[in-house]
């Protein structure tokens, strides 16, 4: 048993001293205690392999980059189709609002036998690459493009937009680079398998 003696008069007398080293022992081991308890939660919220770590945020890149194969994907296919049936049929159902935008985005390209699709502009510039630029615009319309249009040079007849699903379902996250993909989709529009 610890006995303790305390000056009942508080006078700081020869009887007060267990108290004052009973006083500094409490403050060192409840400083010890505090400082070992942030240590330990500095510790166990490194990067270890506990099963209470959340789960990493998906990288900007990754989501981007199927956006960017599915947009490449429809672009082929719109330059495909406009191939194959010619611009005025594929581009009929486009309202006029949609055709400026691709036009002024570089991806539609005004002829004297209507209009072209550029795949990739001569200068390098990719508008769907910028951060700058809203997107949806661009989007919308090539949606509802190949949504109105259908693919039936590879057998059976599947809408635009099917045919671009079936391709990002199946190589999304499969390449890593832009060239990849840009031949793995050039192949597929050329009625292949996509596979490189």
């Amino acid at each position: 048993m610890i006995s303790m003696r305390i000056s009942l008069e508080g006078q700081g007398g020869s009887e007060s001293w267990p108290v004052d080293l009973l006083k500094r022992r409490f403050l060192f081991v409840g400083f010890s205690v505090s400082l070992f308890g942030v240590a330990g939660c500095s510790i166990g919220s490194g990067s270890g392999s506990g099963s209470e770590a959340e789960p990493e945020p998906t990288p900007w890149h990754e989501w981007h980059d199927a956006e960017w194969v599915t947009r490449t994907a429809r672009i082929a296919v719109l330059d495909r189709m406009v191939g194959e049936y010619g611009p005025e049929k594929v581009l009929s159902e486009a309202d006029e609002e949609g055709i400026d935008v691709l036009v002024e985005n570089g991806i539609l390209v005004s002829t004297e036998e209507g209009f072209r699709v550029e795949q990739d502009p001569e200068d390098g510039w990719a508008p769907w690459e910028e951060f700058a630029y809203d997107l949806n615009p661009i989007d919308d319309t090539l949606d509802s493009l190949l949504r109105e249009n259908i693919v039936g040079w590879c057998g059976d007849e599947v809408t635009g937009e099917v045919f671009v699903d079936d391709y990002k379902d199946q190589f999304v996250d499969t390449f890593d680079s832009q060239e990849e993909y840009r031949e793995s989709i050039a192949e597929y529009v050329d009625c292949g398998d996509g596979r490189l």
